[in-house]
């Protein structure tokens, strides 16, 4: 089929070319607005929308534009590998938009998981990756435990006490002074794989504190790493001297800037520096290594500080994992699920989550407090 790409350079051409000649028109999302402005009553055959969950938010510009498109469309079609990642009722809107009376039914009551199942298998279909991709290599998770050393817990605990103004120094405290067991571990890992003949990515949200530091650490690091202020084209540049490069070993990448989109299959080894709030965004980061294509077995290590937010952000994040695996793993109902008094109530959207996060440092930090003071009033007494 005849293929036209619309840009802003030259879209009103392409759109005559495509509306005379038919085919497939290809664009993005900062286009929508002008398409569904040049389209108007047009109505067309098929719309396609990747990466569907960036429209989960109703009230967001592309969401709008997007939706305008999808009612001019005949037929419908989203993919998206996280389509449900906070909340219930974002997956509830993406649903509304392909099909508005199964929408509004999924919006009317409380509905147990195998009847909320039974009523999305109309509209989706989830294939996993072991089901469509069985010749891919082997991959391996490893959980790298390990504890702060003084300076660390003492810069730890200031944080915790200012509050949630101070999670993110929390979250970054492990690579604070000398003694980082996190940077150690990160350096041993990237030497034995050069030993090996492998490539490293390495995953963290922080560019301050903690890739700045391991650009300047690490040994036969790519000079540039991949973070929101690069370009695609930039981005597809530094991946390509990446995986043709020997001396090129690591790559580092903020997660939200390389976590979706692209494909870096010279690297087998993948390091996530801390947790990060929703487990897509870990998954996304991974799935840039262990794709189609990856031709040997892939490590996975995430690197956790013992007695941290790291604990506490892990332990709810299961619970998000188990919600996700409940209601969006699978559109069949072959296994009957447990039923929750509201589940809608169980999903902890991000703000809730790093409140209770806080929480749990909060406590963890007072229960420390206070066995150290017995300890203290313990030796007192005794002298």
């Amino acid at each position: 089929m005849p293929t036209f790409v619309y840009r802003e350079s030259d879209r009103q051409r392409t759109f005559d070319k495509w509306k005379s000649e038919g085919g497939v028109l290809l664009t993005n999302s900062e286009q929508a607005k002008a398409l569904s402005e040049t389209l108007t009553d047009t109505v067309f055959d098929f719309l396609v929308v990747d990466e569907a969950h960036y429209i989960k938010n109703p009230e967001t510009k592309r969401t709008i534009y997007t939706t305008l498109l999808s009612k001019l469309a005949q037929y419908k079609l989203f993919m998206s590998g996280t389509p449900l990642e906070n909340r219930l009722v974002e997956m509830k809107h993406l649903i509304k938009l392909l099909n508005v009376e199964l929408g509004k039914k999924l919006e009317s009551r409380y509905w147990t998981t195998k009847e909320f199942k039974t009523q999305l298998s109309t509209v989706y279909l989830r294939r996993k990756r072991e089901e469509v991709l069985d010749e891919l290599p082997e991959m391996e998770v490893l959980e790298l435990w390990s504890r702060f050393s003084e300076e660390q817990q003492l810069f730890y605990d200031d944080a915790v006490r200012d509050g949630i103004s101070g999670m993110m120094r929390m979250r970054r405290a492990a690579f604070v002074g000398e003694r980082s067991k996190k940077l150690l571990q990160i350096i041993d890992i990237c030497k034995e794989a050069r030993e090996n003949g492998q490539k490293v990515l390495v995953f963290s949200f922080f560019k301050e504190g903690v890739l700045y530091r391991l650009q300047e650490e690490l040994p036969n690091v790519a000079p540039v790493m991949i973070s929101g202020s690069i370009s695609p084209a930039q981005r597809q540049d530094i991946i390509d001297e990446f995986s043709k490069d020997p001396n090129q070993t690591v790559l580092l990448s903020q997660i939200d800037a390389g976590g979706v989109g692209l494909n870096i299959q010279a690297a087998n080894i993948v390091i996530l520096c801390e947790p990060q709030w929703k487990p897509s965004t870990e998954q996304q980061a991974i799935s840039r290594v262990y794709r189609m294509g990856q031709l040997r077995d892939v490590v996975v290590y995430r690197l956790l500080t013992e007695d941290s937010i790291d604990e506490s952000m892990m332990a709810l994040l299961d619970e998000k994992t188990a919600l996700f695996n409940d209601f969006a793993n699978d559109s069949s109902i072959a296994e009957a699920f447990e039923q929750r008094e509201n589940f809608e109530r169980d999903m902890i959207n991000e703000s809730r989550l790093r409140q209770k996060v806080f929480e749990m440092e909060k406590k963890r930090l007072e229960t420390k407090t206070l066995s150290q003071n017995s300890v203290v009033n313990i030796l007192e007494k005794a002298e």
